[in-house]
């Protein structure tokens, strides 16, 4: 899955949950309360020095405890647009669901030449996919992609044009990306095992049918 701005994942091994408490009697007992590293993470806002002293000063560390803490905070400014243009924006999207491509591109083009928002990119992507113009597609795709790594259908769209350009190893390369993030995109995992099949790559298809298999994932 993709992190998102200001998002932090925490990961620990099961010595977290190994710590040894005193009850009232003054027994030593192990804690069994899987919820007590959260109470912990949250008072030292998945800090890790802050977290292991609230662990040592809560109980003993009666195992190992490995932690590992990766935080994404995007550099990249966002783009803001005037209302006007997003109303703009909104007039030509409801004309491409409708399937006026034409008239969406004659007034989106322009629109790109003047802010090259992400969003535009991706919508002049996918106008220019449904009419099967890969070269062109593959362009926007790629740009609206680069600025918002979350959006899955991108990556599909994406690997399905470079297939039909004949750039089949790179098709392979976008297919697992989202094949990694979700195996239930049925589209893209039949895409994925077809180029698989093209480039005779059998030991990787074998291992992810057999991945399928035990996840009790269908195609």
């Amino acid at each position: 899955f993709s992190l998102l701005d200001g998002d932090v994942l925490l990961v620990g091994s099961d010595g977290r949950d190994d710590i040894g408490l005193m009850s009232e009697t003054e027994n030593r007992y192990i804690n069994e309360d899987e919820t007590l590293i959260l109470r912990f993470v949250e008072r030292t806002d998945a800090k890790l020095l802050p977290l292991v002293q609230e662990i040592e000063n809560n109980g003993e560390i009666t195992d190992d405890i490995s932690f590992l803490r990766i935080a994404y905070q995007s550099e990249i400014p966002k783009l803001s647009i005037s209302e006007e243009i997003r109303r703009t924006f909104l007039k030509i999207q409801t004309d491409a669901k409708k399937g006026n491509y034409e008239n969406a591109l004659s007034e989106l083009i322009p629109l790109l030449t003047q802010f090259s928002h992400p969003n535009f990119h991706s919508l002049a992507g996918k106008i220019y996919f449904h009419q099967k113009k890969w070269i062109e597609a593959l362009n926007h795709l790629k740009l609206a992609f680069n600025e918002n790594q979350s959006k899955e259908n991108l990556l599909y769209m994406i690997a399905k044009s470079e297939f039909q350009l004949g750039k089949i190893e790179d098709a392979v390369i976008w297919c697992e990306r989202l094949f990694l993030r979700n195996k239930s995109h049925k589209q893209n995992t039949k895409l994925f095992f077809r180029l698989l099949d093209l480039t005779e790559n059998f030991d990787k298809k074998s291992f992810y049918l057999e991945f399928l298999s035990h996840e009790g994932n269908t195609i």
